[in-house]
């Protein structure tokens, strides 16, 4: 008879275990986050002719605590910055997405520590403004920046975790 025998150290062999099924699930998180920024995009309704507001989508992936990667849309750029008009054309806001966007990736703290979590945010203050809608000569206005894929996200997702969707409008 020829026998061999393994055996394992119920901790060591748990946490590296652990471990590996942790990172391929984070790296599955990735790439669904990234494939749901680009729908994100290509979903909204707003026509975003200087482009900075697309430049401003970004998802961040976290575990634990720490985030393990973020993108953004696209690898072309607006080629300069546009305005918002908030109240008036004398207070103009300059907004640079991509410039946003990364901000807001320093920026984030996450909120779940022992497991997943995955943030998709337009930072472009006019997204917000857009999404919350707004009246202009008496007619009410109201954009799809992120909500319909909140929706699509959230009814694939939401068996399996908490899912929300804050809009804040801009502050000047």
């Amino acid at each position: 008879m020829a026998k061999s025998r393994y055996k394992f150290n119920g901790k060591k062999f748990g946490n590296s275990l652990y471990k590996s099924i942790a990172d391929e699930q984070t790296n599955r998180l990735i790439a669904y986050a990234q494939e749901e920024l680009d729908e994100i995009v290509l979903s909204r309704e707003f026509d975003d002719r200087t482009r900075n507001l697309a430049d401003s989508y970004i998802w961040c992936v976290y575990f634990q605590g720490k985030r393990k990667g973020f993108g953004t849309y696209g690898n072309k750029q607006a080629r300069k910055q546009s305005l918002l008009h908030a109240y008036s054309p004398e207070m103009s806001v300059p907004v640079n997405g991509r410039k946003l966007a990364m901000e807001f990736a320093r920026a984030d703290k996450p909120t779940e520590t022992k497991g997943w979590e995955i943030v998709f945010a337009a930072c472009a203050p006019y997204g917000a403004y857009l999404e919350a809608g707004f009246t202009f000569h008496g007619k009410r206005y109201q954009f799809d920046v992120m909500s319909q894929r909140y929706d699509d996200i959230k009814n694939t997702l939401s068996p399996l975790c908490k899912v929300t969707l804050y809009v804040s409008p801009p502050q000047y």
